[in-house]
């Protein structure tokens, strides 16, 4: 099976004020095609946070502190989410 999907290291903070409060740390994993993956935690323990990140949606105080998400489609592309224009077309794509 193809991996279609790479998460290494990933760490995302928020800012409050003067505030960092880490929402995500140090998270790795990868997804094969035609398999599934379940995201589980308590409420508050970044799992949104994870799929916004994945998706390069992000609110503004929000940062990617650390880490790399990697999409590889079905043409052979490897796409780095985080350096993709949220709003551009091949992002939509995916």
């Amino acid at each position: 099976m193809a991996e279609i999907l790479r998460v290494r290291k990933l760490s995302v903070d928020f800012f409050q004020k003067s505030l960092r409060i880490p929402a995500v740390i140090d998270l790795s994993f990868d997804l094969q095609e035609n398999t599934s993956l379940a995201v589980v935690g308590e409420s508050g323990s970044g799992k949104s946070t994870l799929a916004l990140a994945m998706v390069n949606l992000l609110p503004s105080n929000a940062y990617v502190r650390d880490g790399e998400i990697v999409y590889s489609t079905r043409d052979g592309d490897v796409l780095d989410i985080l350096k993709l224009d949220p709003f551009a077309d091949r992002l939509r794509y995916i």
